[in-house]
């Protein structure tokens, strides 16, 4: 583990999204939906397990499933995580302008359809999954809601850096404005989907507003 790579946010995001997605999972489950509250937990705490070696686009992504593979995590349970790959392929296929990836311009129907028909592709549990991983976080108002996130995703260049020697991190600055358009895409599908369904997201925010850690203790023990 690298220290430098152990924020408070990271412990927050790991934490939130996990309940999050149990509780989320619970109540899609209770309103006939195919989800697993256990499994979608687990796969929560393990989504970005690699975060705490590298916070590089992508490359965190690569040692992660690699990680998961080593641990003989079965591979439906892989399987059903969201492949950041996918997605970054998926973007780029869109083929959006610079203003679409400013978020200053619409799809085009002809790129709506094929955002939605990626929508389609992804399972419940990948749904889920991507939402918690998306709206499992706490900023400086509190945990994020659709608005915080969209600035999130705006700012999102701001933190990465644009050259890299790592493969798999140079493939993903090409096609990372992209994919943070339809991830957004993505997000609100998932909430309308899930609220269509009858599960209350409100009720589920609101009661994680204050959830987590407020502070960590570290004692050791002996010499």
């Amino acid at each position: 583990m690298n220290p430098k790579n152990a924020w408070q946010a990271l412990w927050e995001h790991y934490i939130i999204s996990a309940e999050m997605g149990k509780r989320i999972a619970e109540a899609a489950r209770d309103k006939g939906v195919d989800a697993d509250p256990n499994g979608i937990q687990f796969a929560t705490w393990m989504h970005d397990v690699a975060r705490l070696a590298t916070h590089e686009f992508l490359r965190n992504d690569a040692i992660t499933e690699r990680l998961l593979t080593s641990w003989d995590i079965p591979e439906s349970m892989r399987n059903d995580s969201p492949s950041l790959r996918k997605f970054l392929g998926a973007a780029e296929k869109l083929s959006l302008d610079e203003e679409q990836k400013r978020f200053k311009k619409a799809l085009t129907p002809e790129q709506e359809k094929q955002a939605r028909d990626f929508y389609d592709s992804l399972s419940p549990t990948q749904k889920i999954l991507n939402y918690c991983d998306s709206l499992g976080k706490r900023g400086p108002k509190g945990l994020f809601d659709s608005a915080s996130y969209i600035e999130y995703l705006r700012s999102q260049e701001s933190r990465y850096g644009q050259a890299s020697p790592w493969p798999s991190v140079s493939y993903a600055i090409e096609r990372r404005e992209a994919a943070s358009v339809l991830y957004a895409y993505v997000i609100e599908k998932t909430a309308k989907w899930l609220q269509e369904r009858g599960v209350d997201l409100v009720a589920i925010h609101k009661g994680l507003a204050n959830y987590g850690p407020k502070f960590v203790l570290f004692v050791r023990h002996g010499e």
